[in-house]
C-alpha cells in the first residue's frame, strides 16, 4: 500500500524553524488483555501542506506508564493537539487527561472504516510527496518496515498512529482553509492590495508577494508600499473602469474596454458622412429634383 520511495527526507536541524501546527497521534491498546502490544506516538510538524515526522515513540506500556508517557511527550514537544481515538482504553485516557488539564487532548473518530481503509484514504498524501521523514533516526528502520509491509506486518501500531494523524489533518484542512481565506482578505484590506491581485506568499516572517489575475504582473510589499517584484520600482497608476471601478482593461481601437462590465470609453466622435451609393439606390435619401436650365 505504501512504498518507501514515496517519502521525502529532511536532514535533522534543517526542517522549518517554525511550524504552522505541531500535533501528536497516539495509538493505544484497545483492551486490557492487549496491554502486551505496543503503544505508539508519532509527533508531526505541519508547514503549509507538508508534514514532517519529528519523532516516534514505540513501547510496551501498561496504563499508568502510558499516561505518564503522554504527559512527558506533551511537555517535550508542546503540541497543539494530542490525538487519541475515542475508543476502549482511549476513552478513559482522554477523560483523565482532560481532567488533569492537559492542553490539546483531542478526541479522534475515524470515518474511513477499518485500518486498511483508513491508511488507503491517506496514501495519496504520502505518494504526492507531502510527507517528510528524517534522513537518520534510531526509530526510522522499524517505522519504514512496518508501513511498507502493512497489512502483512506483524504489528500495526505505527501504521495506525500515522494514518490517524494524516486523516485528522486532512479533515482539519477544510477549517484552516476558511480561516486562511479570511486572514488573507483582511491582509488585502490592510495593505491596500487591488482586488484583482492574489497572494502567492503571505506567511509570517516571509516576503509578501502577489500576482495579478489577468496580466500576471508580480509585485511585492517592501514594508511601505507595493513595488514591482523584479525591479523594485514604483507601480504605475492603473487605469480603472468609470462604471465598475475594475482594472481589467483592454483596448478596442481608440477606446478602452472593461472586461468585467463591457463599458467602453471615451466616446468616439463620429464624422458625418454623405449618403452612399447603396442609400441612393434604396431611395433612403431623397434629393430635390434638379433645376431645369433653358437655353435660348
Amino acid at each position: 500500500m505504501v512504498k518507501a520511495a514515496w517519502f521525502k527526507t529532511y536532514v535533522p536541524g534543517e526542517e522549518p524553524s517554525r511550524f504552522d501546527l505541531v500535533f501528536q497521534s497516539w495509538d493505544t491498546a484497545n483492551k486490557s488483555t492487549e496491554l502486551s502490544d505496543f503503544s505508539a506516538c508519532t509527533t508531526w510538524g505541519q508547514k503549509n501542506k507538508e508534514f514532517f515526522l519529528l519523532h516516534v515513540l514505540r513501547k510496551r506500556l501498561d496504563y499508568p506508564q502510558l499516561k505518564r508517557a503522554v504527559h512527558d511527550h506533551a511537555e517535550r514537544f508542546h503540541p497543539s493537539n494530542i490525538l487519541i481515538e475515542d475508543k476502549a482504553s482511549g476513552t478513559q485516557l482522554l477523560q483523565e487527561l482532560i481532567g488533569d488539564g492537559v492542553y490539546g487532548a483531542t478526541r479522534y473518530a475515524s470515518n474511513a472504516g477499518d485500518k486498511i481503509m483508513r491508511l488507503n484514504s491517506v496514501t495519496s498524501v504520502i505518494e504526492n510527496g507531502f510527507v517528510y521523514l528524517p534522513a537518520e533516526a534510531d526509530w526510522l528502520p522499524e517505522y519504514l518496515h512496518e508501513l511498507t509491509t502493512f497489512p502483512g506486518s506483524k504489528h500495526d501500531d505505527q501504521v495506525d498512529s500515522t494514518s490517524q494523524a494524516l486523516d485528522w489533518a486532512r479533515q482539519q484542512s477544510h477549517t484552516y482553509g476558511v480561516i486562511e481565506y479570511f486572514q488573507r482578505e483582511e491582509m488585502k484590506l490592510k495593505l491596500g492590495l487591488d482586488p484583482n491581485y492574489r497572494f502567492t506568499q503571505c506567511n509570517k516572517n516571509e516576503e509578501i508577494i502577489a500576482v495579478h489575475n489577468t496580466t500576471g504582473l508580480k509585485i511585492r510589499w517592501n514594508g511601505q508600499r507595493w513595488v514591482d517584484y523584479d525591479s523594485g520600482g514604483l507601480l504605475t497608476k492603473q487605469l480603472r473602469c468609470p462604471k465598475c471601478n475594475g482594472t481589467c482593461i483592454g483596448k478596442i481601437g481608440p477606446q478602452n474596454r472593461c472586461s468585467q462590465c463591457g463599458e467602453q470609453w471615451p466616446p468616439v466622435q463620429r464624422i458625418q458622412q454623405g449618403p452612399t451609393r447603396r442609400d441612393i439606390l434604396d431611395r433612403l435619401v431623397q434629393y430635390p429634383p434638379a433645376r431645369s436650365v433653358y437655353r435660348r
